[in-house]
This record gives structure tokens, C-alpha cells and sequence, in this order.
């Protein structure tokens, strides 16, 4: 059946493009960050894979993405071109080796490039007469997409810190509610959460599809910039990248670099996607700053000094030597028995740790500064301490003690042979 439908596709593709596919081969799969949903997905970007399609000769399957679906994705090797967000690039580059080969170039003019960027907008109900400025936000509930949602929230917790506030400890609470990034928007409007923050441009297209109006919202800390017809609370920022993996080769990077940079404000592709073209990759220096604030906020959380630490996983260790004999004393017969679902539930926490995540963390157990595992994972201290803040964040640890404590309960660190 598949070969089959394989050799359907391929007449199709001769009949539509009036080219014959070299040898019909695998298709490539371009995923997308579906940020606003999987149907709004597919809405503005298949005209971009038919484009693709018309340009590389070969069959392109658009596949829209959570954060976590990327992340899966990449790592199981399933992805050959991808387009996120510049944070979430950053950051997945740092684990998987990947080709930037375009920035998403918003507008259609010539010029300025103030356009060609995009920020967040921090906003509360209309109605709010306790909220009028971001320091009227402690103690307040927080929505945003997820801890690593650089429009979503991670942009937003860069504007708060910078202004005083600490997004872990000043306010109630931070619900994180996921995609599509609406839902935060209504969470607002709904008074579920005092107040949230997406990704510009959110909200006003919410009005535009008439699920919003804009006097049901204010917007916190706005920015006023020339050129820029969003609302906005923060800095801007480069739009999204277009990406390949190892996977594509070095001459289809380069057709697909051409195919991009070459295409005209005016192609159904970029009308369709609502966007201008494409641009050479921009520096990311000003989305790895905020990720380096972020780290290191979370640092001196996660840094205790070295002789804490080495006393502590001394006792750590000690005591769960002294469980284990106990527990052998106690129930001997049960030394080989099948675990059961109170050990299976804890070691469900470290599910949702990557591969890259559990290396740091295996690290971490063992007592590695920051510098060193940098030179045993060959990254940067920076990215070190970036994968520490999302380590702790999905375990719930709030200090080294506690990480190791889990990681111990979970059977991953110290349970390792020395050698």
C-alpha cells in the first residue's frame, strides 16, 4: 500500500508542477512551532511547503509542533527543516546541531527593519483598578505558555526582572497553560489569571478574527516605537528562523537558502503567511541575553557552595546506603521483586527531562561545577546553567539538595559504578 501511494504522490507532483521528482524520493519534513495552533498552522505555512515543494523538486510534509513535540521530534531524527521562534532556536541548537539558513522578514517594505521584529505585551483586563503598572503585579497571578517560551514568557520574565520583579518569587502564581497562546489571552479576559503576556501581534489578531475587543484589555509597560503597529511592553527582538538538520544535505541547504531569500513579497507563500520574505540569519546576541538572565536567575538557586555540596551528597549517600541495608533487613524476599507503582510514579519525573537535560543532571549529582561539565559536554557554562534552570524548574527542586535528593530517590547519579 505504502509504495503504492508513494507512486500516486509522484504522479500527482508531475501533473501539478510539470517536473519529474528525482526518483520520488523520501519526502522532508518541515515542522513548524504551531504557536498559535495546529490549524493556524497549517492555515499559514503550507503555502510556504508548496513553495518549497515548487523550488526543491521534492516533496515537503509541513508538520506543526509544541515546544515538547520539536523537542521529541528532533531527537528521534524525524525533522529535516524546522522554523521557531529566535529563543527556542537558541536553545535547541545548544542540545541538536542545526543550519540557520533564514530570518522570517515580517513586513513588505524596504527599509527600516524595526517591522521585521517582534516582542511580547504584558496585559491585564480593562477593568482592573488595582493593576496600572508592572509594580501593581505582586502578589498577582501570572499566564503565560511554558518556562521556555521565549514570546510566551521567557521575553516577558526578562521586562519584569529588569524592572524588580521576580517572576518566582513576587508573584502568586505562574500558570503555564501551553498553546495555542489565545488560551492565555482568554485567561485574562476571563479573570482566571490577573495578568499574562504572548507574543505581539497575538492580540491583535484575535480582534481582527472578532474573538476580542481591544477595550477588554491594558496593556502594562507599553512601548510606542516608530514603525512598529503592535502592542508591545518589551524589547523587539529577531523574528523566526528557518532551520535544517544534519539530516538535509550540504547542496539541498544551500537550494533551500537560495529558495527562501529569493522569494518576492508578493508570492502566495508570503501572502498566505502573512509575512514579506525571507533575510540573511540575524545576530541572536540580544535572544541570548535574555536567555543568559534567565540562567541566571536561576542560579543562585541551584549554586551552593562546594563544601555544602560535598557534605551533602556524602549524607545523601550514607542515607540511602542505610534505607537500602534496611530494607533488606526488613523484607528480604523482596530484594529482586517487581517495582511497584509508587517507585514507577517517581521515576515518571525524570520523563520529561532531555537527554542533554539528564546528562546535567547526572553531572550535577556527581558534584560538577558549572565549567566543568561544560568541558565534559563541550557547551558553553552559559548553556550549563540554561539546562540547570529548566532541570530544576521540571523537577520542582528549589535547591541543589532537593535535585539531588530526587535524583537519588529516582535512581539516576550516584547509583553509578566509580571508576
Amino acid at each position: 500500500m505504502h509504495a503504492v501511494g508513494r507512486r500516486v504522490a509522484c504522479i500527482v507532483f508531475l501533473f501539478l508542477f510539470g517536473f519529474a521528482l528525482p526518483a520520488c524520493a523520501k519526502p522532508l519534513t518541515f515542522g513548524v512551532l504551531a504557536h498559535r495552533g495546529e490549524n493556524n498552522a497549517r492555515s499559514r505555512w503550507q503555502a510556504t511547503a508548496t513553495y518549497l515543494i515548487e523550488q526543491l523538486r521534492q516533496e515537503v510534509r509541513l508538520v506543526p509542533l509544541t515546544l515538547e513535540g520539536m523537542q521529541a521530534a528532533l531527537a528521534a531524527g524525524r525533522l529535516d527543516f524546522l522554523l521557531t521562534n529566535p529563543g527556542h532556536y537558541v536553545a535547541t541548537a545548544a542540545e541538536f546541531p542545526l543550519s540557520p539558513l533564514a530570518t522570517l522578514q515580517r513586513n513588505r517594505s524596504e527599509g527600516e527593519d524595526r517591522p521585521n521584529k517582534f516582542g511580547s505585551v504584558i496585559f491585564t483586563r480593562a477593568d482592573r483598578d488595582d493593576i496600572h503598572a508592572l509594580g501593581d503585579l505582586k502578589g498577582k497571578t501570572f499566564g503565560a505558555v511554558a518556562p521556555d517560551a521565549f514570546g510566551g514568557y521567557q521575553i516577558a520574565a526578562d521586562t519584569l526582572m529588569y524592572n524588580g520583579l521576580n517572576p518566582e518569587q513576587d508573584f502568586q502564581a505562574i500558570n503555564f497553560l501551553g498553546f495555542p497562546q489565545d488560551k492565555i489571552v482568554r485567561a485574562v479576559v476571563d479573570g482566571d489569571v490577573d495578568f499574562g503576556t504572548v507574543r505581539t501581534g497575538i492580540i491583535e489578531a484575535m480582534v481582527a478574527e472578532d474573538r476580542l475587543r481591544m477595550n477588554q484589555i491594558k496593556v502594562l509597560n507599553p512601548h510606542i516605537i516608530d514603525g512598529f503597529d503592535y502592542q508591545l511592553s518589551t524589547d523587539l527582538f529577531p523574528e523566526w528562523t528557518f532551520a535544517a538538520t544534519t539530516q538535509v544535505s550540504p547542496e539541498l541547504k544551500r537550494k533551500a537558502a537560495i529558495a527562501l531569500l529569493s522569494m518576492s513579497p508578493g508570492d502566495p507563500a508570503a501572502l498566505a503567511g502573512n509575512y514579506g520574505g525571507w533575510n540573511t540569519p540575524m545576530n541572536d546576541k540580544d535572544v541570548r541575553s535574555v536567555l543568559d538572565t534567565i540562567a541566571g536567575h536561576a542560579a543562585p538557586q541551584m549554586q551552593q557552595p562546594s563544601a555544602n555540596l560535598t557534605v551533602w551528597l556524602t549524607l545523601a549517600a550514607l542515607t540511602g546506603f542505610i534505607a537500602f541495608l534496611l530494607g533488606r533487613i526488613r523484607r528480604p524476599r523482596l530484594a529482586h521483586a517487581p517495582r511497584g507503582p509508587a517507585m514507577a510514579g517517581e521515576d515518571t519525573r525524570l520523563a520529561a527531562l532531555t537527554r542533554r537535560e539528564h546528562q546535567v543532571l547526572d553531572l550535577i549529582v556527581r558534584g560538577r561545577t558549572n565549567k566543568e561539565m561544560a568541558r565534559q559536554l563541550g557547551i558553553s557554562p552559559k548553556t550549563v546553567e540554561f539546562h540547570r534552570g529548566h532541570v530544576m524548574k521540571k523537577l520542582k527542586a528549589d535547591t541543589v539538595a532537593d535535585l539531588v535528593r530526587i535524583a537519588l530517590e529516582c535512581g539516576q547519579g550516584l547509583p553509578h559504578k566509580q571508576t
